[in-house]
């Protein structure tokens, strides 16, 4: 037994439960292979060679894990998930597959299989690999935002996909990002990174739309002295720097079909070969490729590979646009506020509950990133620590009703609504009238006093 392994053991003996763990395969060697190994670090083991055998122990017993054959005599380990799920939901399932299948490993994983085993692995790396799965993890994410990443917010369409990231996290498996541009992929490729077992591992993104196709490829795979013109030494690719970390191929869309060729094959073959050299090189990288485009459809327009589509889309995620999740505002609002306050030493307050009605009804068609943009631009402009809606949003929407409550599709409650309108109302009568109180009060019929009570309500600062 390696030094790896002697460490596993000694770190599992602090448990008192090791587990009991079931092992369904129907090779009797690689079982009973698994079986003394795991046997011998302290695990209680179970094994069966068949989905029926399985079945009548998952009847009698609950486990802590079940190693699963792909396939079996008598059916596919993907066929057991289920009954998994029913008698032993807190079960870990690990598949023990003869190659990585792309479409198996995207139904498994998406329907509750924790990670995989590869045959044609070194026993103890399946071991360490295994012992990993099974170690406790600390999920931390509060209700508003996933710690130590920056995603912030506590909307279901938010927290549907960090419960995604939880599931797929300690996986090495390849994964596409979808959203529109501003809803911040590269932070979430942060978070499975840093969330992960790669997270002492370097991550490295790379915008593949930024760069041409010549300097691309040394980038990504390296180059060789005298490769071209300016490689006056040898140089690791991206691929190399992060083995063991994460690569994170932004604009995947953008590259261009021979240096999709050159990917896939780096996917499929887990190397990369320098530019300038013959010799390949091997590499242990996670990667996740993120896009704005609907690459179906670009497969189908004949501008991306279809067999590299689906090797990088084993796992999706999708990130939703700020106008769905638009109740994570707030927390936003919050977060970056508190964020600049800090870096430009100011103290400005939270703004009112009429700014946040209107920055809540506006669609954000730019996403986190326009208002962050936003935000830090209201702090850097506000000279008495207060947040005004005219540093916030376009002149338009500021000034036009219509824009931000008919065309956003959304609905405000009635004293919501209200507010809005007064405080637009009464900005425009004061603009139409040059900021005179006494022809304001004259124009709207209205007493001078209430066009004062109405100016101090809303914060209006008359606007020569």
């Amino acid at each position: 037994m390696n030094n790896s392994l002697n460490q596993i053991s000694y770190e599992y003996t602090k448990l008192k439960h090791k587990g009991k763990v079931l092992i369904v395969d129907d090779d009797d060697s690689i079982r009973l292979l698994l079986f003394k190994k795991l046997q011998n670090l302290g695990f209680e083991i179970i094994g069966a060679n068949s989905l029926k055998s399985a079945k009548k122990h998952l009847e009698k017993n609950s486990f802590d894990a079940i190693i699963l054959d792909q396939y079996l005599d008598d059916g596919t380990g993907y066929e057991l998930i289920s009954d998994i799920l029913d008698s032993s939901p807190f079960s870990k399932i690990i598949f023990l597959t003869a190659n990585e299948s792309i479409d198996f490993a995207s139904k498994a994983l998406t329907n509750g299989a924790t990670g995989f085993l590869v045959k044609s692995s070194p026993l103890d790396e399946n071991i360490n690999k295994f012992i990993n799965f099974l170690q406790p993890k600390k999920i931390s994410f509060k209700s508003e935002y996933l710690e130590n990443t920056g995603i912030v917010g506590q909307s279901s369409a938010l927290l549907n996909v960090i419960n995604k990231i939880n599931k797929i996290r300690y996986t090495d498996t390849t994964t596409l990002i979808y959203g529109e541009s501003g809803v911040g992929k590269e932070l979430f490729a942060q978070s499975i990174h840093k969330l992960s077992d790669r997270s002492s591992a370097p991550f490295i993104a790379i915008n593949c739309a930024a760069i041409s196709e010549h300097l691309l490829e040394a980038e990504l795979f390296g180059s060789k002295k005298g490769a071209f013109t300016d490689a006056r030494t040898d140089r690791k690719g991206y691929f190399e720097t992060c083995s063991n970390g994460t690569l994170l191929l932004d604009e995947i869309g953008e590259m261009s079909p021979s240096m999709q060729a050159k990917l896939l094959r780096v996917l499929q073959e887990k190397e990369i070969t320098p530019v300038g050299s013959c010799h390949p090189v091997k590499v242990n990288t996670r990667v996740i490729a993120a896009t704005n485009r609907v690459l179906m459809d670009e497969v189908k327009k004949g501008n991306f590979r279809e067999d590299l589509y689906y090797r990088l889309a084993i796992i999706n995620i999708d990130i939703p646009p700020l106008r769905e999740r638009i109740e994570d505002v707030p927390l936003l609002f919050e977060y970056f506020l508190k964020k600049f306050n800090k870096k430009f030493g100011k103290s400005i307050r939270n703004p009112s509950n009429e700014v946040y009605a209107k920055i809540k009804a506006y669609p954000w068609p730019g996403n986190v990133r326009e208002l962050y943009n936003a935000i830090e631009r209201a702090v850097l402009l506000s000279n008495d620590n207060q947040i005004y809606i005219e540093d916030l949003l376009p002149p338009k929407i500021v000034n036009e009703e219509s824009s931000y409550t008919q065309d956003s599709g959304m609905v405000l409650d009635y004293k919501q609504a209200k507010n809005n309108f007064e405080k637009v109302y009464i900005e425009k009568l004061l603009r139409y009238t040059n900021n005179s109180i006494t022809d304001a009060a004259r124009v709207s019929k209205q007493y001078r006093t209430n066009i004062y009570r109405l100016i101090e309500k809303h914060n209006i600062r008359p606007k020569k």
